[in-house]
């Protein structure tokens, strides 16, 4: 990357960094670290800042903690915030609450962005323990009551298994968005209880809030769980004809997953052959699960047929059946049942 000869300042070579780590374009960002490294401006804290985070996003953790570790710059809490995210984006929770740990013996001051993310570390750990001592930080901290924070909480106690503490997190949030009512709503899919999902959508709409394209699929997929058939349906209707969402294919995968297991396959097929998209693996595997449940011979070899034509090589499809066999080092499909009844 040249310059022409001029000597950049900071903030273009920050607006550059941010460029490479939207597109994750780490040669070019390499290239803009070298001028960086030439004029000398990595030892200010936003320029290191915008080079560990373009790091991160670029998949090159290990540059990005090397800087972060070097004593050429004065860290700010922003800079821990952005480590703390890299090490989320590489799935590495326990190196991000260790950075967190870290952050406060160095007596950083966490901001709602720090506890978002280690609320999420400790979400994706299921840290229960962790993340109450967490939760008294926030009560001394008084921002318990924020959006992002409440919500935050919310998921974790549902992640840790403790969904009346998540519900009582989710009464403490003072301005809901979409996002928080989503939240609770997909901790109560997660645990299978649909009718609290339908109250609590229910409840969404007595507010005036207009639920989202995720509202119907955690409301649908908690009516999956709990097997509520007719809530399920409703619910799916309502989405359709009130609230004129066009069904996307996992709302079809939670709707086929709701009717095979009730054995309702007359319903299911029709489901599948007049969805306004492909269907996906999801759909087709719904299908093969609920029919192999109710040893519906005939769906299932329909169903695991275009299981076949979409992931060949899935040894899944084939558990009960073993109709993986290898060829002259080639996988092959062995006496794959006829496609008899849908094409697509």
């Amino acid at each position: 990357m040249k310059l022409h000869g001029l000597c950049p300042d900071s903030g273009t070579m920050v607006g550059m960094l941010q460029t490479c780590a939207l597109c994750s374009d780490y040669a070019r960002g390499s290239c803009v670290y070298g001028q960086i490294i030439k004029h000398g401006l990595d030892s200010e804290c936003h320029v290191a800042n915008a080079l560990i985070d373009m790091f991160t996003k670029c998949d090159a953790l290990t540059a990005a903690k090397s800087l972060f570790d070097k004593c050429g710059f004065e860290k700010s809490t922003l800079s821990w915030n952005i480590i703390m995210n890299g090490y989320l984006l590489h799935g590495q929770p326990v190196e991000a609450i260790a950075t967190f740990s870290q952050m406060k013996v160095e007596n950083f001051q966490p901001n709602t962005v720090t506890f978002v993310n280690i609320l999420r570390a400790i979400a994706e750990l299921s840290a229960l323990r962790v993340g109450m001592s967490v939760h008294a930080s926030l009560i001394r901290f008084g921002v318990c009551s924020h959006t992002s924070v409440g919500n935050s909480l919310v998921d974790m106690y549902a992640k840790c298994g403790m969904i009346d503490l998540s519900e009582r997190c989710f009464i403490e949030i003072r301005n809901k968005v979409m996002v928080s009512w989503n939240t609770l709503l997909s901790a109560y899919a997660a645990h299978g209880l649909g009718s609290s999902a339908v109250s609590l959508f229910l409840s969404m709409q007595e507010n005036e809030l207009k639920p989202d394209s995720v509202s119907f699929l955690s409301v649908l997929s908690a009516c999956r769980h709990a097997g509520l058939v007719e809530e399920g349906k409703q619910m799916f209707k309502e989405m359709e004809e009130r609230h004129k969402f066009k069904a996307e294919v996992e709302h079809y995968a939670c709707m086929v997953d709701i009717l095979g297991k009730a054995g309702l396959f007359g319903e299911a097929v029709d489901m599948v052959r007049n969805m306004r998209v492909k269907a996906s693996v999801g759909v087709w595997g719904a299908l093969l699960n609920s029919s192999r449940m109710h040893c519906n011979l005939w769906l299932s070899n329909a169903a695991l047929c275009q299981l076949v034509k979409l992931e060949p090589l899935n040894p899944s499809h084939y558990c009960q059946d073993g109709r993986l066999v290898e060829v002259n080092n080639v996988t092959r499909i062995k006496n794959v049942p006829a496609c008899s009844w849908i094409q697509v």
